[in-house]
């Protein structure tokens, strides 16, 4: 120790991990120390070192990984305190997904946004998945987007919503489009950042610029998007979930890849299956308004609406009308069969569903136009370039060309059509 308590001057230090030497410089104090080190010196320090031990150890084979950026990263979330994220950070560093997320944020010159829960936030976090280094490594995928993200002007207003990729590509966690890594909903509100679809509020309390790392300080823990089944629960499509699971669609329509459903509210369904009158008892007639709600290979996000028209699961055309901050969808040529988004961007692993306010009760179909639209979804995310919005992959994959084309648009379309016919049993229940 140096006088009164201080630590001695240190200048260099070794840590051998295998055959690897990782070398931590700590710079010549520019005055003196004439005040004991309190507590959380000390253990900033420590903690310090633990971090980059740690991620030498995980990186200690993986020659690509800067290690030198690794200490800087660590620095920069210490300064910033969030001493438990840089821990975390370095207990995937032994995975795979863990390796590559490093990897790509310790090389290059793209700049990166760290959505970084608090220290109170990973400490109210799962304990399940804080403890299991291969789902927190994807857990941190999700918390890091590409791009400069720096402060509120950059995101939309609500009930806009500005949609992110993030660097969460796991096959384990993601079934999109293309292999397209997942996404981010988040919009301003009052001022105020938020990031949506978590169940609980989350806001953006502090943003921090460090190098290349725009740092956006969150209290809370962030989730990947659960299935379309969750969903649809979550946003109290009662209805809807019901006659998924009775159909059961749930894992079917949980590993097909991309897709888009715009789920008319329990209150819309019930009503337009009375006005129905015996129609709601025929299978082919629901099972097509059905499918005329849904966009097969495809996760259409709320941004897209004013610029494109899309093809529904049944071949008929659904337009998008944007203005004084409402979306409303209309299906058909005829544009007047027509519903509000209420609720935009609700993120599901393998797609997007938006609330409706009413059904689109469109009764006409087109199975050649519906199959043409699939394989072309299909086709253009299968050759459209990494979503990082950098040179470097998401972590856990990248573009592939598993999608098969009018085969699988007629598989989704079966799904379709035994959901209708779930609905149809429904009602029928409930009229006996």
């Amino acid at each position: 120790m140096g006088p009164r308590g201080c630590p001695a001057p240190l200048r260099r230090i070794k840590v051998s991990v295998g055959s690897r030497r990782v070398r931590l410089v700590r710079p010549t104090p520019t005055h003196r120390c004439n005040t004991p080190t309190n507590d959380f010196d000390t253990i900033s320090i420590m903690t310090k070192l633990a971090t980059l031990a740690l991620l030498a150890m995980g990186v200690a084979a993986q020659q690509a990984i800067n290690t030198t950026e690794l200490g800087q990263i660590a620095d920069a979330l210490n300064a910033a305190g969030l001493t438990s994220l840089a821990t975390a950070a370095a207990s995937i560093a032994n995975t795979t997904v863990g390796t590559q997320l490093l990897s790509i944020l310790t090389n290059g010159d793209q700049n990166y946004t760290i959505f970084a829960p608090t220290d109170k936030a990973i400490s109210s976090g799962n304990k399940t998945v804080l403890g299991d280094p291969d789902q927190l490594a994807n857990v941190l995928s999700y918390h890091v987007v590409p791009g400069t993200y720096g402060n509120s002007t950059v995101f939309y207003a609500s009930p806009n919503n500005t949609i992110v990729h993030t660097l969460l590509n796991s096959t384990d966690s993601v079934n999109l489009p293309g292999n397209a890594s997942q996404v981010l909903s988040v919009n301003v509100k009052d001022g105020d950042v938020f990031v949506n679809g978590q169940g609980s509020t989350v806001k953006v309390a502090n943003f921090t610029t460090v190098g290349r790392f725009s740092v956006l300080q969150i209290d809370h823990v962030l989730t990947p998007p659960g299935s379309l089944a969750d969903v649809a629960k979550a946003q109290k499509l009662t209805l809807f979930a019901q006659a998924v699971e009775q159909a059961n669609l749930t894992d079917l329509l949980s590993n097909a890849k991309g897709v888009t459903i715009f789920a008319p509210t329990d209150e819309a369904l019930t009503a337009a299956l009375a006005s129905l009158g015996a129609d709601a008892q025929n299978q082919t007639i629901v099972s097509t308004i059905l499918q005329n709600h849904i966009i097969n290979g495809s996760a259409i996000y709320s941004t897209e609406f004013d610029s494109k028209n899309f093809t529904s699961a049944a071949g008929e055309a659904l337009n998008f009308y944007v203005a004084n901050n409402t979306i409303n969808v209309y299906s058909g040529s005829g544009n007047n069969i027509t519903a509000k988004i209420t609720s935009r961007d609700n993120l599901a692993s393998n797609g997007v569903i938006h609330v409706i306010d009413a059904v689109l009760a469109n009764t006409a179909r087109d199975d050649n136009a519906a199959s043409s639209a699939y394989s072309s979804a299909t086709d253009s995310a299968n050759n459209a370039k990494p979503t990082d919005g950098g040179n470097n992959s998401p972590v856990g994959g990248g573009p592939g060309n598993d999608a098969g084309g009018a085969a699988d648009a007629r598989m989704h379309v079966a799904w379709t059509a035994v959901l209708g016919a779930a609905f149809v049993g429904m009602l029928a229940a409930t009229t006996l």
